[in-house]
């Protein structure tokens, strides 16, 4: 089976339009297989660089006669946050010669942390995230179960042994916080960021309170919030915030953390298997993790992800947007016979919204009310989250 056929069509179409596309996400999500299976499908002759490799930065000693010596190829450049000094040489060449699909970046954070991308290649480039594996693409290949577990990291779920699976993303923790973040200038030590990280593991899907946690690690109120911006820009964590509607009701202001990946949080609790998993205090954040995860990889990035609850206790775990505005809504419950609460309803009156779903295990589909409907997570990722 190929994988990420929709991500190589999506890359492709992209890079018909745009001189640059830069390709985003976490380290080991698979943007290099992504990059050159690009490449190939598409008969590209293409020069692969990885700046982490010191003879691949040598050949960029004279970045400009190498690349323009070059310039009928596709430079495919990877870790290119190593590199912000190319950005600038970049939009040059590029504004010589605007041939479109010239360079493929690739990048393990998100442009506010790799200094340089949006303000000096604006209306250059395209920024696309790859996400985890995704049930999507894998459920025909892969038990619901496993994927849950163990996330969506290719490396994690693709193989065989659950031994090797525990093993790869603990060392996958090791290396981003010993490693990964110290060069994207995280400006902490791995002891410390491994405390927070297990602490918003531990507190996972629930309101945060930077202060509280501030208190217990010795910091303040803006450097845990700084700390999380970071988190979030290595694709380590989400910050879902609350959808404000225009309306006279008090609101929950505060952000939810999420860790991104359910293999990833899975680990940092120390939950050992999908069994000690179903009896764990930790069950229904993680499957608010992974229904949010699946969320974001199977929609485009016209669409924004929030949570909304009053004080009064009207509540939906996420409303989804586009161009700000509510389209759908989703509850997430760990349940075969959820139990819907009066505060549901109360918040489905306050959003307005005609597409609501209550998003549960298993192939379930069936309407509550003329309302909302129950549904397990196959049909909906089959059946109707392109309605949304």
């Amino acid at each position: 089976m190929l994988y990420r056929e929709k991500n190589i069509a999506e890359l492709t179409e992209l890079a018909t339009f745009f001189p640059v596309v830069v390709l985003v996400g976490p380290r080991q999500v698979g943007k290099t297989t992504l990059a050159k299976l690009y490449a190939e499908a598409n008969k590209q002759d293409y020069i692969y660089l990885d700046m982490e490799r010191p003879s691949d930065e040598d050949k960029l000693k004279d970045a400009e006669r190498y690349l323009t010596e070059n310039a009928e190829k596709v430079f495919i450049i990877d870790e290119v946050q190593r590199k912000p000094s190319l950005f600038s040489l970049l939009r040059s060449l590029v504004d010589e010669n605007p041939r479109p699909g010239r360079f493929i970046l690739l990048g393990s954070a998100s442009p506010h942390i790799i200094k340089g991308i949006s303000e000096t290649l604006a209306g250059r480039s395209y920024l696309m995230e790859l996400h985890p594996f995704s049930l999507a693409e894998l459920k025909d290949t892969i038990p619901f179960e496993k994927h849950f577990f163990y996330g969506g990291f290719p490396k994690a779920v693709l193989t065989t042994s659950p031994r090797m699976a525990s093993l790869w993303i603990k060392g996958f923790i090791q290396t981003y916080l010993e490693r990964d973040l110290p060069l994207l200038d995280m400006p902490a030590t791995p002891a410390l960021m491994r405390r927070l990280w297990s602490m918003l593991a531990h507190q996972n899907g629930q309101l945060t309170n930077y202060t509280a946690i501030g208190n217990a690690l010795g910091l303040s109120y803006n450097t845990i919030k700084r700390y999380l911006d970071f988190m979030e820009g290595a694709f380590l964590i989400t910050q879902l915030q609350p959808f404000i509607p225009n309306s006279s009701k008090k609101l929950v202001k505060a952000p939810k953390v999420y860790i991104r990946d359910t293999g990833i949080l899975h680990s940092l609790i120390d939950v050992k298997d999908y069994d000690q998993l179903q009896g764990h205090i930790a069950l229904g954040g993680s499957w608010e993790t992974y229904v949010l995860a699946q969320l974001r990889a199977s929609l485009s990035d016209q669409y924004s992800f929030y949570f909304y609850r009053t004080h009064a206790g009207a509540e939906i775990d996420i409303i989804i947007t586009k161009a700000e505005i509510a389209v759908a809504t989703v509850e997430i419950k760990y349940s075969t016979n959820p139990s819907i609460s009066r505060g549901y309803y109360s918040a489905l009156e306050d959003i307005g919204v005609e597409k609501n779903y209550v998003i549960i295990p298993g192939t379930a589909d069936y309407p509550i009310n003329e309302k909302a409907r129950i549904i397990g997570i196959y049909p909906f990722i089959e059946k109707y989250i392109h309605l949304i």
